[in-house]
């Protein structure tokens, strides 16, 4: 068993800077991580806040490993979180060694992924998950069902604002959108706003407070969405939903009945893109949020307009999603190339429509 945590750095402000040496959008996924090892801790007899050793931690891995519910990557994550707990909570002065540090603990992470890898040998693997870019999502059948119509504006929403699974549909990790955290505008300003059922026209901008996020510092952020076949469906299924009061879940086929959720959207989006002649997929909740990035990059949306997509301010995590997509990032080398061209006409594609995610779909 390790000693009892002693109080880390002295210093308050020391102890703050050191917080912040993890980023905000990483601090909750580290939060969980050692609330599971406290928990597998105290599931052992073990006072949850002792200090760890190093064979206590490798002792948890195995654990975590042998259950196979976890990947090696995310085993790997929750123990660089233990690690970072350790840092707050040990004495400096103390040179206890940081058990996430040792050599033995990275071999057994070595040896987790290899392990994971050959079990799935032999076996069809599983394709990370894949981008749905706006023009793909467009290209997908629909058929006038409710049910479709309902699909159809959770897809095209997504991609559009590039939500997280959490911030949109019903899953563990947040809470499905409410009706009352849309608002649609006649114009593209957003100063003219209309109400479902509406009686004729159709809107040209929708506005999704975000109310439910994985990032903290983004809740209650505004997202301004002008893509046309995602503010036209989404209307069109509010409109049809209308007696449904403000509090009700968008996205839930009957008053009352169950949610769509990220699997279901996922599933149903696969299923499409085989029928469409496109090839077999692996769409997941991420792939709509993936998507987005996608398209702003390969449309050639400068880099700070897509992170303003709803990234934490100065987060490079976007990149993470476009970086496995071909196109994204031959645009994205095109345009950093273009800033070594000063003299270079301007392309007719230019101006603040190119730089603006809100076009993202028009035309």
């Amino acid at each position: 068993m390790g000693r009892p945590v002693a109080g880390g750095p002295s210093s308050g402000a020391a102890l703050a800077y050191l917080r912040k040496a993890v980023a905000d959008t990483t601090r909750k996924s580290y939060d969980t991580a050692v609330a599971r090892f406290r928990q597998w801790r105290a599931d052992q007899g073990q006072l949850p806040d002792e200090l760890p050793t190093v064979n206590e931690l490798l002792s948890w891995i195995a654990d975590m490993a042998d259950r196979g519910q976890l990947a090696a990557s995310t085993i790997k994550a929750y123990t660089s979180a233990v690690g970072e707990w350790f840092l707050q909570h040990a004495n400096p002065d103390g040179g206890q060694p940081n058990p996430a540090g040792a050599a033995v603990v990275r071999r057994v992470l070595d040896g987790v992924a290899r392990v994971q890898a050959e079990r799935r040998q032999g076996r069809p693997l599983t394709a990370e998950a894949n981008p749905l870019l706006y023009t793909t999502l467009q290209r997908l059948g629909y058929i006038d069902t409710p049910s479709d119509r309902m699909r159809r504006a959770a897809a095209f929403l997504g991609v559009a604002g590039g939500f997280r699974p959490g911030e949109l549909l019903a899953s563990k990790a947040g809470r499905p959108l409410l009706r009352e955290q849309m608002q649609f505008f006649a114009n593209d300003a957003a100063t003219v706003r209309m109400e479902p059922p509406g009686n004729g026209g159709l809107p040209r901008a929708l506005e999704v407070t975000l109310r439910a996020t994985k990032t903290v510092q983004l809740d209650c952020t505004i997202k301004y969405i002008r893509a046309s076949d995602a503010v036209q469906a989404c209307w069109r299924w509010l409109c049809e939903t209308a007696v449904r009061g403000p509090k009700a879940v968008v996205f839930q086929l009957e008053a009352g009945g169950a949610t769509l959720t990220p699997y279901a959207l996922a599933q149903d989006l696969n299923r499409r893109h085989a029928a469409a002649g496109l090839g077999p997929a692996s769409f997941t909740g991420k792939s709509l949020r993936q998507g987005g990035a996608s398209t702003l990059a390969v449309m050639g949306v400068e880099e700070e307009a897509i992170a303003a997509l709803g990234w934490a301010p100065g987060s490079n995590m976007w990149k993470h999603y476009v970086r496995g997509d071909p196109q994204a990032v031959r645009q994205m080398n095109l345009q950093r190339s273009a800033h070594m061209q000063p003299e270079r006409p301007p392309s007719p594609l230019s101006g603040p429509m190119r730089r603006d995610p809100a076009v993202l779909g028009r035309g």
